[in-house]
């Protein structure tokens, strides 16, 4: 061997780079071939040929033809199809759900433009449009921006940010006449229905959806919500997110109307689950009776905070808290820990009230004589 030759060993080879956007080959267990691309910033893969340049043409023919029959399909179309291919992979209501929004954008003129031809003034007209609630409009954009990146289209429409409700819990007197009005009540639903959403901090689609199978060890179990879609009830054995899923224990106000030998759901006594609307009306009905004016957007979720607010004020950790009420500890601090009317006035009396007079010290002489 020469001496001028040497031998290199445990070095890796070179291996030449390849070009952005030529993509890559798959070889299967059979030999054959088929080329992963990039396209859109979504993967493509084409169908296994026996050469790298079968398996090209292949990949152009499918896509290339399906790329001219997407951009001529309009937005209702491309949505639809959407759905269909994930009808296996979501939850009933959830599809129900989303056929009711396709079904109300179909109605509307975005509905059928071409997903390619949809520009960020066309999102900001469809947006004035709406007359739903903030939150319901946002989803549905958030949906339609889905359903635009697969078709290609990145165009984007931020909306103003939405100003924040001014809700508080109830005061401790607030809280008493409730409950008070709540156990005077005839009806079942407005007297259990309001004790369970006060002193179990439930939300409505947990309440719908409790049972009186639920209970065990002197509590209940949350393992299914009950929701409403066009007039339709869609019970999920599934809570909204696996922090909710919990057990909480019953006070004593509820041990006598739920848990055995009871059956069925806990606020209509039947195998029938209740409607969260039923329930919302009953809550806003049993406030008005006790005189209780002044809280926004009064309602169940109103009766929710107010069940975390006490648990913090009563010296209970955050963690034990945010467990009982199916949350993250930091949400619930955000969110929750919101404090009431009456500990307001009353910090701002203690900082900021007139401060008590010193009494006045008076020395009394007295003559000293030697």
């Amino acid at each position: 061997m020469p001496a001028s030759t040497t031998i290199m060993s445990g070095l890796p080879k070179k291996t030449k780079r390849r070009p952005p956007g030529e993509g890559t080959y798959k070889t299967n267990a059979k030999g054959q071939v088929r080329l992963v691309k990039m396209v859109n910033r979504k993967w493509l893969a084409g169908p296994y040929e026996s050469t790298r340049m079968e398996a090209l043409a292949s990949f152009s023919r499918k896509f290339a033809s399906g790329a001219r029959e997407r951009d001529s399909l309009s937005f209702t179309s491309s949505a639809k199809r959407w759905l269909s291919e994930r009808e296996s992979k979501l939850a009933p209501s959830a599809f129900k759900s989303y056929a009711c929004w396709i079904n109300k954008i179909e109605l509307d003129p975005l509905g059928a433009m071409p997903v390619k031809d949809i520009k960020e003034h066309h999102l900001r007209q469809w947006f004035v449009r709406q007359k739903l609630a903030p939150t319901t409009v946002r989803k549905r954009l958030g949906f339609i921006h889905q359903i635009m990146r697969i078709g290609g289209n990145h165009e984007t429409y931020r909306p103003p940010t939405a100003e924040k409700h001014s809700r508080r819990p109830l005061s401790a007197e607030e809280c008493a006449k409730a409950k008070e009005e709540a156990m005077k009540s005839d009806l079942h639903l407005d007297s259990v229905g309001v004790l369970i959403c006060l002193e179990l901090g439930l939300r409505v689609s947990e309440a719908c959806g409790l049972k009186h199978e639920d209970y065990q060890n002197g509590g209940v179990w949350i393992k299914r919500s009950v929701t409403r879609t066009k007039g339709t009830l869609n019970v999920r054995e599934k809570t909204k997110t696996a922090r909710s899923a919990r057990w909480i224990p019953i006070p004593p106000s509820l041990k006598e109307h739920i848990g055995p030998p009871r059956t069925g759901y806990v606020l209509t006594e039947s195998n029938r689950p209740g409607y969260p609307d039923s329930l919302q009306k009953a809550v806003r009905r049993v406030c008005k009776r006790a005189g209780i004016e002044g809280v926004p957007h009064l309602g169940p979720h109103t009766l929710r905070r107010t069940y975390g607010m006490t648990l913090l004020e009563a010296g209970v950790d955050v963690v034990t808290s945010a467990d009982m009420m199916g949350h993250d500890p930091r949400m619930l601090l955000e969110e929750y820990a919101r404090s009431r009317i009456d500990l307001k006035q009353k910090a701002v009396e203690t900082a900021f009230g007139t401060p008590k007079k010193k009494p006045v010290r008076t020395r009394i002489r007295t003559n000293q004589r030697d």
